[in-house]
């Protein structure tokens, strides 16, 4: 008697239960890197710029950015998140003035968009206008994105 040939449909599940198999080992491994913690050095009495992580437990929420330590373990505030400054009025001066403004004040360079809708690019600054500005004028955390409505110079502001 001569045993049945092996079906074409068996090599291709092997293949599919040994990817499966692969798949589930490389999500467990990952799993458990996220667990592992790295201790913090012990204090040797010098200032410590080293960025901190909490220990978080399973179920729980991700920690929010690193956590600055002074060097005797307190947390001190990240100085990005909290630095602040005043934004100037923009609504008004040429795109390039704008964001040069914005820059000089502390904000990081504003993004811009065509206010009429349209999706016109502002390739040359100094062809359009600030229309509108968010935030608005005012003291400001310096990490918050500064976006500006704008039109070309030769055009009316929509609204």
């Amino acid at each position: 008697m001569n045993p049945e040939p092996a079906t074409k449909s068996s090599t291709p599940q092997r293949i599919g239960v040994g990817l499966c198999s692969v798949l589930v080992l490389v999500g467990a491994a990952a799993v458990a890197h996220d667990a592992r913690t790295v201790p913090a050095p012990a204090p040797s009495g010098k200032p410590s710029h080293r960025a901190s992580v909490p220990e978080s437990k399973p179920g729980e929420s991700k920690p929010g950015p690193p956590v600055v330590r002074a060097g005797d373990g307190r947390p001190q505030p990240s100085p990005s998140l909290t630095e602040t400054a005043v934004l100037p009025g923009l609504v008004g001066q040429n795109l390039d003035g704008a964001r040069e403004a914005a820059r000089a004040a502390g904000f990081s360079t504003p993004t811009s968009y065509d206010a009429s809708g349209e999706g016109r690019r502002q390739i040359s600054g100094r062809h359009w206008k600030v229309c509108a500005q968010t935030p608005l004028p005012g003291t400001h955390p310096t990490h918050i994105a500064v976006d500006l409505a704008t039109a070309r110079v030769s055009e009316p502001c929509p609204g």
